[in-house]
């Protein structure tokens, strides 16, 4: 969890605590991401080719050598 509230929980799964003190918007989320990405084992993505913190969550989890399946979907933009 960045900051101090979760976004998505709907299983009640353990929290880990992200510091992002005095961080807004994309870069907030991406501390978030980055340890999201340093916990993972291997990643399933659902990606519609533009969402700019799918892409940078893909190149994190290649970077570091885990595993990615991406399932692409059609976005309405």
């Amino acid at each position: 969890m960045s900051g101090g509230k979760t976004r998505h929980n709907a299983g009640g799964f353990p929290e880990k605590h992200i510091p992002a003190a005095r961080l807004t918007g994309f870069e907030f989320y991406r501390q978030k991401d980055i340890a999201m990405a340093d916990d993972a084992d291997c990643a399933l993505m659902q990606w519609d080719g533009w969402t700019k913190g799918t892409a940078c969550n893909i190149r994190d989890l290649r970077k570091i050598g885990k595993k990615v399946r991406i399932i692409m979907y059609r976005s309405k933009r």
